[in-house]
């Protein structure tokens, strides 16, 4: 099961990407999902050169690059916008984010539906998205690179937000290279569970952002922080013989002086259970 936690560095903004996979190492977390945000690995100011030099560092310091998670939360795009500028040049970034994913050498990146204006008709906001997800999955399919595609919570989007949602816009989309992740915070606000996605998805499921959380906030915490059940979630994914990756995507002002004390609690909680199971 450890060999399958992955570390995101979005908890680290405010050290060096070079900290950031030298942490890892210590915590014995070979795996990484790249969040693609500044300062780190900010999508519009990479070149190849850049992109090239990342390549070497990870792999010089042997870790596995899982996943690549272009910002697409906080930063001016989305898919669902009403504004034809804005949706263009979210298609125009997220073209370059694949093209980026072939020159790190990683098959998967984590994409959303958009935020969907809610003095709109969410008719138009589904439409938009639907829409360039659609354009997006044949420019992944010709790339070889998977689309990862996360429901957002209720605060973030009234788009894609829970699984019966994530599966109509999959079935529109009707791509094999646009596939179902979940993220356990969304889900938990659903008030879903990791056997609905499992059930609902089977192997299609790929991708799992594992994160503990307080009721009914958005809260991005490490495991022992909130009340999620994480012996549970865990036995669930064996159960259902999952193979993929599960990130550990920490976020939180409370985290971000000392970062590696929150993965390191949270890989802490994820042993205990290891340990008493076996």
């Amino acid at each position: 099961m450890l060999n399958k936690i992955a570390g995101m560095n979005i908890t680290y903004f405010r050290y060096s990407l070079e900290y950031f996979i030298q942490s890892m190492k210590r915590l014995d977390i070979t795996n990484i999902e790249l969040w693609g945000g500044a300062p780190h690995f900010f999508v519009e100011d990479q070149n190849h050169y850049k992109i090239k030099q990342l390549l070497n560092i990870i792999k010089q310091n042997k870790i596995n690059l899982i996943c690549f998670t272009p910002e697409q939360c906080i930063y001016p795009y989305d898919l669902s916008s009403d504004d034809e500028m804005l949706r263009n040049r979210t298609i125009n970034y997220f073209s370059k984010c694949i093209d980026i994913c072939n020159s790190l050498e990683v098959e998967k990146m984590v994409i959303t539906s958009g935020l969907g204006r809610k003095d709109i008709d969410n008719k138009v906001s589904w439409k938009y998205s639907q829409e360039g997800l659609y354009f997006l999955a044949k420019k992944a399919e010709s790339n070889g690179v998977y689309l990862m595609l996360e429901p957002l919570s209720r605060y973030e989007s009234n788009t894609v937000t829970n699984k019966n949602k994530l599966k109509k816009m999959i079935a529109e989309i009707d791509n094999f290279y646009i596939k179902p992740m979940v993220d356990t915070i969304p889900m938990f606000l659903e008030k879903e569970t990791l056997e609905d996605y499992f059930n609902e998805f089977q192997e299609d499921l790929q991708h799992i952002h594992l994160i503990d959380t307080q009721n009914y906030t958005y809260d991005h915490l490490a495991w022992g922080d909130g009340v999620l059940n994480l012996e549970n979630y865990l036995n669930t994914i064996k159960s259902f013989k999952y193979e993929g990756y599960m990130t550990l995507e920490i976020i939180g002002d409370q985290y971000m002086e000392h970062p590696e004390k929150a993965f390191k609690k949270s890989i802490e909680e994820i042993k205990k259970i290891e340990n008493q199971q076996f």
